[in-house]
This record gives C-alpha cells, sequence and structure tokens, in this order.
C-alpha cells in the first residue's frame, strides 16, 4: 500500500484545509490599514445627466481623473456587469461600460481613495419585445424585497483591513465585522451558520476562500448557495473573487469563473465584487505578497464591497 503524505495548506497567515501536495509556504500576516490616502478627483462626462440608456445593454461611461487613477464604477443594479472598472491615461481620461437595469438609474464613480465622487442619474428604457399572446392575468406578484439596513462581514485578513472602512461607506445601516487572519472557508461558514442572519433584513458580505485549495470549488459553490439560504428570501450575499498566487501550480481562475457563474445564475441576491477584475486593472492594489491589499486596496476593497451591498433589496 502507498504511503500518502497529508500537508496543510497554508495562507494569508495560518493553516486552512488539507490537500495532497508539498507544503506552501504562509501569506505573511496582514498590516494593520494605515490613513487613508490623498483624495483623488474623479467625474463623469459620459452620458450626461437623464440621457436615455436601454436596460440591461451596455452604457459607454468616460470621464476624468487624476492621472493614472483607478477609477471604480457603479450603475446601482444587483446584476452582474453592473460593476466596471477603468484607468486614466496621462491626461486624466478614462472610459468603460457598464450596465443599469430597473428603477436604479444612478451611475457612480468613485475612487479607491475616497467615497463616490461623482454620479449621474439616467433614464432607462425597457428593451422592446415582441407583442406577447393573449393570456390571463398573472397572480399578484409579491412584495419588493425589503432593502436591507443590517450588514454582516465574516472573513478572514482582507476583512481585517476593511473592517473600520466599511461603516462610514454605509451610513444609515448597522455594519458588523467577525474577521480573522487566516480563515478558511469552513471555519467561516461555521460562523456563519451560528449567526441570526433572518430576524430582520441582512446583506451578508463574505471575504473567505483566499486561505483554501483553489481546486476545491465545489466546496466555493455549496458555500455560496448556503449562505444565500442563511440570509433567507428577504437578505442578499455579496462574495469577492480571489487574488492570490498559484498553490501547486493551480491558480484561482477557475474558482472566480466559478464564483461570476454564479453571480449570473443568482443575480436576485447573490453579487460578486471583481476584486480580481480590480487588481489586474491596478496591481499596485496589493502589496508584495500578492494577497493583501496596500491602503489604497483596502480602500477599493471596500468601496467595491459597499457599491454591492447598496444594491440589494428592491
Amino acid at each position: 500500500m502507498a504511503l500518502v503524505a497529508v500537508v496543510a495548506l497554508a495562507g494569508c497567515g495560518s493553516t486552512a484545509a488539507t490537500r495532497p501536495a508539498t507544503a506552501t509556504p504562509a501569506a505573511p500576516a496582514a498590516p494593520a490599514a494605515p490613513a487613508a490616502p490623498q483624495r483623488v478627483k474623479v467625474s463623469i462626462t459620459t452620458p450626461r445627466g437623464q440621457a436615455t440608456v436601454k436596460a440591461g445593454a451596455p452604457v459607454g461611461v468616460a470621464g476624468r481623473a487624476t492621472p493614472d487613477a483607478t477609477v471604480l464604477l457603479s450603475g446601482g443594479c444587483f446584476r452582474q456587469g453592473c460593476q466596471a472598472l477603468a484607468r486614466a491615461d496621462r491626461d486624466g481620461r478614462w472610459k468603460t461600460t457598464l450596465r443599469v437595469y430597473g428603477s436604479h438609474a444612478r451611475i457612480e464613480a468613485s475612487t479607491p481613495e475616497s467615497d463616490v465622487l461623482d454620479a449621474v442619474r439616467v433614464r432607462v428604457q425597457a428593451p422592446a419585445r415582441a407583442p406577447a399572446p393573449e393570456r390571463p392575468a398573472p397572480a399578484p406578484t409579491s412584495a419588493p424585497r425589503p432593502t436591507p439596513k443590517r450588514v454582516v462581514m465574516v472573513g478572514d485578513s482582507l476583512a481585517v483591513g476593511t473592517r473600520d472602512l466599511l461603516p462610514a461607506r454605509l451610513e444609515g445601516m448597522q455594519v458588523r465585522t467577525d474577521a480573522l487572519t487566516g480563515r478558511p472557508l469552513a471555519a467561516g461558514m461555521r460562523i456563519i451558520d451560528g449567526l441570526d442572519l433572518r430576524a430582520q433584513p441582512t446583506a451578508l458580505a463574505v471575504s473567505l476562500f483566499t486561505n483554501d485549495d483553489p481546486r476545491h470549488v465545489s466546496g466555493l459553490e455549496a458555500a455560496v448557495r448556503r449562505s444565500l439560504a442563511s440570509v433567507g428570501p428577504d437578505g442578499c450575499a455579496v462574495w469577492a473573487t480571489i487574488v492570490r498566487p498559484p498553490v501547486g501550480g493551480v491558480s484561482y481562475h477557475a474558482a472566480n469563473a466559478r464564483l461570476r457563474a454564479l453571480a449570473g445564475e443568482l443575480a436576485d441576491r447573490l453579487v460578486v465584487v471583481p476584486w480580481a477584475a480590480a487588481v489586474a486593472q491596478d496591481p499596485s492594489l496589493v502589496g508584495p505578497d500578492h494577497v493583501h491589499g496596500t491602503p489604497a486596496g483596502y480602500q477599493a476593497r471596500a468601496n467595491l464591497y459597499a457599491q454591492a451591498i447598496q444594491t440589494c433589496g428592491g
């Protein structure tokens, strides 16, 4: 009988899960998040206020910002494609596309260093549809899901980095963070299972899986679905794509692809923060370990989570 050695997968400063492979060095402990950097200017020049756009269609958005600044865009909706990233060029010009839906007709622009700095309201035109055959009147639909006023973040060292930043970005909401450096997915899900998330509509923000084997994609999907069950029909869940160098030669691309696919399938209750896309756009958002945020990185991550949370409900 062959002898199989079982070793622990380490990441973000702590042991996380087991896998058959050679030991992976632990990422350094997350540094404390320092004070916010200097404010960066940003403005939206296209589209103009009250412009008419088609619901769900790509909308061209452009503007000006401090040269080389990263710009975070939100279409104010709870679906895939409602968030985007842009990078200002040397002349301070930037452009990208995003989508807007329904009555959430507000496009917001911010930077990692600050909250929303500019916004425009647009008229949203529903896409044309072919006439439907006559049919009996549908039964009355249920009331819209209430917008959560309570936010619970459960996560690892990256959640430690945003713990003091989120409340200021979510005024009027109760914000609680339970974060621990090195926390793996299983430990985080045990905490979520022990929370009462249905007593009132809750936005559950999750910052997990950076400390887990990137091959365990099915376990990640199960956790996402479990988190939705935990908040019940009146709540929503917010997860983020993973940024970490490959472990044992395996990257986190498959895990991130599964998260994005779930966001499309469960668009009415799940939103995925595009953290991996943000870092790809601006690698300076993470430090030398390519895992933990820089000061601007934690600011950007907090902004992205806040934008996602504010689209819950409705």
